[in-house]
């Protein structure tokens, strides 16, 4: 059950002249442009994130306005629908969400806390799927971006060794700031997530703590995360920790069995 060895999908336009690239490589230049939490973004945005001229930009908008891959908002463009629909048929994480559901469903009840299931997009922890079961007590569940930490850091501790993402200048993964220059294999972080199987994130603003455990391969390489999230006084590491580990090898197991995991 290998992963694809190239995961690190560029998310702009490769570092060669703009003047080179081709119009394909251009336009997806354009819709690269968005990033977790952008909703909608002026052609001047885009122009300037994907460093190309604004005649040019405006081009390739058009054109993707006419495919249905962007959609104008009231504010600005948007990924359009037909981007979405394209994407969910995506057979790899497709088939992962549908095998990974129930085992999403058994920590979510087991754990009353957020569930989700993530994949390594580049530098980035992205949500394929979540599972909010219980919400009582006046618990809050916490915001995202503490769940998206804690998958990060256990993808990237376990995916395959290589240098460490370049910052981008006009956008960041939503980790916290001082993951953001430790983000090398050999940092001593990841080495403790390796040794014991699992990371934490503790928000300490606002009380939240999240806990997750990498999906491995028989290579131990990461093919997506599992993790959950709550306030802290209702997400002890202890007490979630063996359902994630006993949902995360069964899940494997499934997977190995799958054709197309192999």
């Amino acid at each position: 059950m290998q992963p694809d060895r190239d995961s690190s999908i560029p998310t702009s336009a490769p570092s060669v002249p703009a003047g080179r690239l081709s119009m394909l490589a251009k336009g997806l230049s354009v819709l690269m442009t968005f990033q977790p939490g952008d909703f909608e973004l002026s052609l001047s945005e885009i122009s300037r994130r994907a460093k190309l001229a604004k005649p040019t930009t405006h081009r390739l908008v058009t054109e993707l306005l006419g495919w249905g891959m962007l959609e104008r908002g009231s504010s600005g463009l948007r990924l359009g629908q037909r981007l979405y629909v394209l994407g969910s048929r995506a057979p790899r994480q497709r088939l992962l969400r549908e095998a990974a559901m129930p085992y999403l469903h058994r920590v979510g009840s087991a754990t009353r806390t957020k569930v989700c299931l993530s994949v390594l997009e580049h530098h980035d922890a992205v949500h394929l799927d979540q599972v909010t079961l219980y919400q009582s007590g006046g618990c809050r569940y916490p915001d995202d971006h503490v769940i998206t930490a804690a998958a990060y850091r256990a993808l990237l501790a376990y995916r395959p060794s290589r240098p460490a993402p370049r910052t981008r200048s006009w956008s960041q993964p939503s980790i916290p700031t001082q993951d953001r220059s430790r983000t090398g294999t050999h940092d001593p972080e990841l080495t403790r997530i390796r040794t014991r199987g699992y990371s934490v994130v503790r928000d300490h603003s606002g009380g939240a703590l999240s806990v997750a455990v990498p999906l491995l391969d028989p290579g131990d390489q990461a093919l997506a995360a599992i993790a959950v999230g709550a306030p802290a006084e209702h997400c002890r590491p202890q007490d979630v920790l063996p359902h994630l580990l006993t949902a995360t090898t069964a899940l494997s197991r499934k997977l190995d069995a799958m054709r197309e995991f192999r």
